[in-house]
């Protein structure tokens, strides 16, 4: 599913000129705990699959641009650390610069990027598992204040992997329904 949302207006606006999507990426926060992570523009292009579960790969993506530009990108995998999902995700961002967030997943955040990991094991049909640890990475273009994007990525962090493990089929949530 793919939603466009376009508004005329003249290029280069200084000004949000879309509507903010009602829900981040498929997860039910409030509008104001995002919003500035939208930046000016025209025109929103939201590609989740956060709705769809992979069950193949026991993995969500989210993508969202902002007039033909990427500017938020959400992947949930099983990727067992953070520095794997560094790598993964073709980050510029190096441990020793994490900064901790508190809470109930264990989480870590730089500007411009958030990261959260969990137990999560997904047995597949086999016997064996697809994943035995779910790892979050969000990064957003905004806001472009270092300490402002690290203010609002701590905040946002815990709230959204926990609204992604309980979507996902972890053995660790059986019987939590």
């Amino acid at each position: 599913m793919v939603l466009t949302i376009f508004l005329l207006g003249c290029g280069g606006s200084a000004e949000r000129e879309y509507a903010l999507p009602e829900n981040f990426c498929d997860v039910d926060l409030p509008q104001e705990d995002y919003e500035a992570l939208f930046p000016p523009g025209s025109e929103l292009i939201v590609q989740p699959s956060y709705d769809d579960f992979s069950a193949g790969a026991a993995s969500r993506y989210c993508r969202v641009s902002v007039d033909g530009e990427e500017v938020i990108r959400v992947d949930a995998d099983g990727v067992d650390s953070f520095e794997n999902a560094i790598v993964h995700s073709g980050l510029s961002v190096e441990m020793d610069d994490a900064e901790p967030v508190d809470g109930e997943f264990d989480a870590v955040v730089w500007p411009h990027v958030a990261m959260a990991t969990a137990p999560c094991v997904v047995p597949n049909v086999e016997g064996n598992n697809y994943i035995e640890t779910l790892t979050l990475v969000l990064s957003a273009d905004s806001p472009g204040d270092d300490d402002e994007s690290v203010r609002l990525l701590s905040s946002l962090i815990q709230p959204f992997m926990a609204e992604t493990v309980e979507m996902t089929p972890c053995e660790e949530n059986e019987g939590n329904s």
